[in-house]
């Protein structure tokens, strides 16, 4: 089963066709909020993903996982975290 960041880099890549732009998608892995210096990276499956735009001859790196949350609070924690996303259905 993919995970949630997987899901939006593959809309993404899919909104990027509709429109004719080149797009794929990457996964890997990530460091959040969660992260510990030092601790290795064990997540099985990979835990986040990119998409890269191939737009007027360059590649271009998007993450628009990242691009929908922000801090609710000076502490960063998970607890501060808060999503916003756009539902967008048809």
């Amino acid at each position: 089963m993919c995970s949630l960041p997987y899901h939006i880099s593959e809309h993404t890549a899919c909104y990027c066709s509709y429109s004719g732009m080149h797009c794929v998608t990457l996964p890997g892995w990530a460091k959040g909020v969660d992260y510990k210096p030092g601790a290795p990276i064990t997540s099985t499956p990979p835990n986040h993903s990119w998409n890269a735009v191939f737009i007027d001859g360059n590649w271009q790196l998007v993450d628009c996982h990242w691009a929908t949350r922000y801090l609710q609070a000076e502490r960063n924690t998970p607890e501060s975290l808060v999503y916003e996303y756009v539902q967008l259905v048809r």
